[in-house]
C-alpha cells in the first residue's frame, strides 16, 4: 500500500466536505452518541458497501418523510 500522504488525505475532504449528512445522522440516528454513531456507521457500510452515501441520505429523509 502507498503511504498515506496529504494528497491522498485531500481527495477525502475534496468528497466529504458537506458534513451535513454526518451531523444529521449523528443527532437523528445516534442520538447524540458517538459509540452508537460509529457502530450504526459501520453496519450500514457492511450492508450497502459503497452506496453508503447515498443509503445514508435515504434513511435520513425517509425518516423525516415517513410518508414515502
Amino acid at each position: 500500500m502507498a503511504s498515506i500522504n496529504n494528497a491522498y488525505l485531500d481527495l477525502y475532504r475534496l468528497y466529504e466536505e458537506d458534513l451535513s449528512l454526518y451531523e444529521r445522522w449523528f443527532a437523528e440516528r445516534a442520538q447524540g452518541d458517538i459509540q452508537r454513531f460509529i457502530s450504526t456507521l459501520i453496519q450500514l457500510a457492511d450492508s450497502t458497501g459503497t452506496a453508503i452515501k447515498e443509503e445514508r441520505a435515504r434513511l435520513l429523509s425517509q425518516a423525516a418523510n415517513p410518508a414515502q
